[in-house]
């Protein structure tokens, strides 16, 4: 992939999910329940006012991975 944006078309696809997961689909976004998780925590720490730039970095991360 070019210009190292192989983990936004990982994201997208979600290629590495096996096919009997279930997941909530959102505007033709495939949201599985680990990144609802992980949304909703980076959301309750945001609304928290949780200063930790590395954490929040960290989240968003592991989310488009």
């Amino acid at each position: 992939m070019l210009f190292g944006f192989s983990f936004l078309n990982n994201f997208l696809n979600q290629k590495d999910r096996g096919a009997d997961e279930e997941y909530f689909e959102l505007f033709g976004l495939k949201l599985y329940y680990d990144d609802i998780l992980l949304i909703g925590l980076i959301f309750f720490l945001y609304k928290e006012d949780v200063k930790d730039q590395y954490l929040f970095f960290a989240l968003i991360l592991l989310l488009l991975s």
